[in-house]
């Protein structure tokens, strides 16, 4: 079994390197998925940390275009 296997893969090289890209770049999307939910989970940084300050400096949160788009 092992041998009709490894005759299939040699004859199939652009298959199976195929397979492996996919299954690489799948584990990769997950990973960092999983890094980023994780960070957020764990950050200690509270929501009103910045209650005490000041000053707080922030820019306009919205993009008012200068004209339509051509």
């Amino acid at each position: 079994m092992l041998h009709l296997a490894l005759r299939m893969a040699a004859h199939r090289i652009t298959a199976l390197l195929a397979v492996a890209c996919a299954v690489l770049g799948g584990a990769a999307l997950i990973t960092a998925t999983g890094v980023l939910a994780e960070s957020g989970l764990r950050s200690q940084l509270p929501p009103g940390r910045l209650g005490g300050a000041d000053v707080v400096v922030a820019a306009d949160q919205e993009f008012h275009p200068r004209g339509d788009l051509p």
